[in-house]
């Protein structure tokens, strides 16, 4: 029943919400994005995700993100980031600077060996900054950099590009 209720209330929100153009929760962005994970610049790997924003004020948006990546190690094992921040928006205009900042989850499909342990999930944040450029109305290209730091894990560095809807 919890459930239920938790998922009428995400899908009511924006609808309830959208009418009241300066308030919170007001604009919502749904984005697709692809890239590369590496860890020095050397050996690249692929990560995709899907990306959820709402605003909190007219500069700062709530970030949830969810995806798939494929690490390049030895053995190759993937993992699914799951993450939740904010991104300050520097300026409005067609094209625009925004800085970013997540807490991240990673469940790892095959557990990790972390100093002899093995580990099936890590945690970390991640921080950097990116460009929106306004393709139309409310079509957006998004291209960013992040450093990905994990606690029990491999800090990686992301070049993620995606396209996104703001509604």
């Amino acid at each position: 029943m919890k459930t239920k209720f938790t998922i009428f209330l995400l899908l009511t929100i924006p609808l309830s919400s959208y009418s009241q153009s300066n308030s919170i929760f007001s604009k919502w962005y749904v984005g697709l994005y692809g890239g590369l994970l590496t860890e020095k610049f050397v050996d690249y790997d692929g990560v995709g995700l899907v990306e959820l924003k709402s605003n909190l004020t007219k500069n700062i948006f709530l970030n949830l993100s969810m995806g798939y990546c494929r690490l390049n190690t030895s053995p190759k094992h993937s993992a699914i980031p799951i993450s939740l921040g904010a991104s300050y928006n520097i300026m409005h205009g067609h094209s625009f600077p925004y800085l970013i900042f997540n807490f991240t989850y990673n469940y790892h499909e095959d557990p990790v060996n972390v100093n002899g342990i093995l580990k099936q999930n890590t945690l970390g944040y991640a921080f950097g900054g990116g460009i929106f450029y306004n393709m139309r109305e409310h079509w957006k290209l998004d291209l960013r950099y992040l450093y990905n730091h994990q606690f029990d894990f491999k800090n990686l560095h992301q070049i993620i590009i995606g396209c996104g809807y703001l509604f």
